[in-house]
Formats: structure tokens, sequence, C-alpha cells
């Protein structure tokens, strides 16, 4: 769990200075939470994903609706979600025009595969 929320003090450009003040938690909670000394309490916890706009089930273990994802895809999600709704459409239709290009290929590699 601290790996993720170091990941999204990183990611954010923030300092954890800076999410402890703006959350009102001590710095030497995250300096705990580092060392293995206690977790984040469900109250801090709930702050945390709010302030970085992510799930607890994310925050807490890396999953969402019991799916694992890499950093790589918790990233994008994050990504995703700070776009308007404008972007958020021209990035669906960009990704399905990928995915039916991928179709494309796919199917021709198949065809040429059984001949």
């Amino acid at each position: 769990m601290i790996d993720r929320i170091l990941y999204l003090i990183g990611k954010n450009n923030i300092t954890a200075s800076k999410l402890c003040k703006d959350l009102s938690i001590s710095v030497s909670s995250i300096t705990d939470w580092k060392k293995g000394k206690g977790t984040p309490s469900v109250d801090t916890l709930i702050k945390i994903s709010r302030y970085f706009n992510v799930t607890l089930d994310w925050l807490i273990a890396g999953q969402v609706n019991n799916v694992q994802f890499s950093v790589e895809e918790s990233e994008m999600l994050t990504n995703f979600r700070q776009l308007s709704l404008l972007g958020k459409a021209e990035f669906k239709g960009f990704l399905q025009g990928i995915l039916r290009n991928k179709e494309c290929v796919d199917t021709a590699e198949s065809r040429k595969s059984n001949s």
C-alpha cells in the first residue's frame, strides 16, 4: 500500500510534506509507514484516495473489482480520469480505431495461415 501512496506522490509531483499538510496528517506517519511501523487508518486512506482520485481497492490492494493492475495500467487510468469529457470521448474513439485495426490484422494473418 505504501508503494502506491509513494507512487501517487511522485506521479503528481508533490512532496510527502505537502500531502500531509493538505490532509492534516503528520509527516512522521508516512515515515513510519515506509518503515513498516503501522499503516494508515481507514479515515486517512479515504482522504488519500479522494485526494488522488483513486479507489480504495486500488490504494489498499492494487486491485479494482478483483482485477490486478500494473503500474502502467494504473497510470493510464489515472491519466484518463484527468481528461475532460471531450478528451475521454476522443481517447475512446482512438482506442477503438486501434482495436479495429488489430482485428483486421489478426483476421488477415489467420486467413493467411489457413491458406
